[in-house]
Parts: structure tokens; sequence; C-alpha cells
């Protein structure tokens, strides 16, 4: 099912960045690619929890990265950084 998911989050996350380097007027959409890409990497490292703990914890910390760059992203956007 995690399986499923992945391919569905994969599609759709390239699916916004072509739009987003398609046209300038779609900045917009990069938190939410930010914020899926973290969705990914979560359910990839509990996919992984049970195979290698370092593969999780590695999924882990880069879905907490993303997570903060979607924040950013957003700061950016409302012109509070």
């Amino acid at each position: 099912m995690i399986d499923v998911i992945n391919l569905f989050l994969g599609v759709f996350i390239v699916v916004l960045a072509v739009m987003v380097f398609e046209s300038n007027d779609r900045l917009y959409l990069f938190p939410i690619i930010f914020f899926v890409g973290a969705i990914l990497m979560t359910l990839n490292s509990i996919k992984s929890m049970k195979s290698s703990k370092v593969f999780a914890i590695f999924f882990l910390i880069f879905g907490i990265l993303l997570l903060a760059a979607a924040f950013v992203s957003i700061a950016a956007m409302a012109g509070l950084i």
C-alpha cells in the first residue's frame, strides 16, 4: 500500500515541478512540492523501518528538512524573510 502511495506522490511531485519550471507565475507551488516531498520521505522512512534503521533515519531527517524548506518558502513568499 505504501508503494502505491509513493508512486502517486512521486508522479504528483514531477507534475508540479514541470508546472513550476514552465512558468514563473507558479512559484506558489514550491511549498506544496516540498510538503508532498516531506510526506513521501516520511512514508519511505516508515517502510524502511523493517529492513534498515539507518535508511529509515536518513529518510526521516530528509523529510524534516523538506518540511523546513516548505515553511521557509512560505515565509519567503509572505515577505517575512
